[in-house]
């Protein structure tokens, strides 16, 4: 059987994974942190030796195994958006002690303007001041939903509601956010 592979750009060089890649970031430690979607699995390749380092299954700890997006914080934090739960995004610390290396914040509460939940959470991005942004759907409106990386505790936008939900004739998921120089979020909608 032939596995998925993933490879540096202009070169020669593949590593060759278990599972079917879906996302991939670098962190400033030049690690490649590549997710699967459904599965739940995240894997850590070192871009200096070019080895697969880690393929991690994610398991009971981290109440994320399944996850759409992904992104990366200034700690070298590993985000991803949780899809097949209830508006949750988990966090992958590489750098703590096992046991304690997943955290999971769930936004279960969290409303719109419109009164809409946020239901799934998509692409995942984090800011230079350590602000989660993350986008979702309900069924009927793209979303977005910000927090703070260290605890959790959603940040709620202008007006106080803390789900910023746009609703359109042809608009009703936003697939990703991402962030640019300036601090502010830009969401591919669907």
């Amino acid at each position: 059987m032939r596995w998925p592979t993933i490879e540096r750009a202009f070169s020669n060089t593949s590593i060759a994974l278990g599972f079917g890649p879906y996302g991939a970031i670098v962190d400033r430690l030049q690690r490649l942190w590549v997710l699967e979607v459904d599965k739940g699995r995240l894997a850590e390749v070192d871009t200096i030796s070019v080895t697969l380092t880690s393929d991690q299954i994610l398991g009971a700890d981290s109440n994320c195994t399944s996850s759409y997006g992904i992104g990366i914080d200034g700690k070298s934090r590993v985000w991803l958006g949780g899809w097949n739960m209830i508006a949750t995004a988990c966090r992958y610390d590489p750098s703590a002690q096992v046991g304690q290396r997943w955290a999971t914040f769930k936004f279960t509460t969290a409303t719109s303007d419109n009164n809409t939940a946020f239901t799934k959470g998509r692409g995942i991005a984090v800011d230079a001041d350590g602000v989660v942004y993350m986008s979702g759907s309900s069924g009927s409106s793209a979303q977005l939903i910000r927090f703070d990386a260290e605890t959790g505790a959603a940040i709620p936008f202008p007006g106080g509601t803390f789900i910023d939900a746009y609703e359109s004739a042809t608009t009703h998921t936003s697939i990703g956010v991402g962030i640019d120089g300036d601090g502010h979020p830009w969401v591919a909608n669907r």
